[in-house]
């Protein structure tokens, strides 16, 4: 697909960017171009500028297939989840009509996220089951049907066999790795559970959720200061996480001392 070929191919994303506003400069009536910016604007997280490219395209080539997944993908990075998922609907109805190639699993991966992320459960599963019936070795389709089911707390078994196809694919990734220490949270595995989110925090060091997943694990063992050291972590990266933080004021009143009795005040 387009994604794959931009994200495996283009290392000089600054230059490229220059490369296809001068072929645009020259002849502005061509699609690739504008699909192609909107990408590598998103990769240097400026879905704004995206939505204006697909804007400018969505003028000049109106209804169109791709320029409408695009467009479902910037409205992702925004986290406008609503907007993206229309556009996700508008562009499958395009697809369906044209018999689009690019219908594949790739897309049906990114409208699988969109939707979960806008809390339509049932609505995704269709979509990266669709996803895997298109690719059966999409690993990325593996592990987050697999975690949506962990976190849902839902189809733990399945889960667990999902995220361990995953596995098989990339055993050292730590995503796929934060996956699985959740279900296996979830199935009350505390030990395995600990193992790999271990293993997951090695991989990645800048992800708040698998500090938090961890914490989590080492609370339910009864560690509260291993605990603490987790969620500290994961509120470093992650300032405005709410709940992570009521997690650490809670394990911080537990271990502080209760205040001393005032000198007149009676015996309790």
């Amino acid at each position: 697909t387009l994604i794959c070929e931009l994200y495996e191919d283009i290392k000089e994303v600054d230059q490229a960017l220059v490369n296809y506003r001068l072929s645009l400069s020259a002849n502005p009536n061509q699609l690739e171009p504008y699909l192609r910016i909107s990408l590598l604007e998103m990769r240097n997280k400026h879905p704004e500028e995206a939505l204006k490219q697909l804007d400018v395209a969505n003028e000049k080539f109106p209804d169109n297939f791709e320029n409408r997944f695009f467009y479902g993908l910037a409205y992702s990075d925004s986290k406008d989840y609503t907007r993206a998922v229309e556009c996700f609907e508008q562009a499958l109805k395009l697809g369906e009509i044209s018999k689009s190639k690019a219908l594949d699993s790739a897309f049906y991966f990114y409208y699988g996220a969109a939707l979960e992320r806008n809390g339509q459960f049932e609505q995704a599963v269709s979509k990266f089951q669709k996803a895997l019936e298109l690719k059966p070795d999409y690993a990325d389709a593996y592990n987050y049907l697999g975690f949506m089911y962990a976190d849902k707390n839902v189809k733990l078994d399945e889960a667990v066999v999902l995220i361990e196809k995953a596995l098989a694919y990339e055993p050292e990734n730590g995503a796929f790795l934060d996956s699985m220490g959740w279900a296996r949270f979830r199935q009350g595995k505390l030990d395995q559970a600990l193992i790999y989110l271990q293993r997951a925090v090695k991989t990645i060091r800048n992800d708040a959720v698998v500090f938090d997943h961890l914490g989590d694990v080492y609370l339910q063992m009864g560690n509260p200061a291993q605990a603490l050291v987790q969620y500290e972590k994961a509120v470093e990266l992650d300032p405005q996480n709410k709940e992570v933080k009521e997690k650490l004021e809670s394990i911080r009143r537990a271990a502080s001392p209760s205040a001393p009795p005032a000198a007149n005040s009676p015996p309790p």
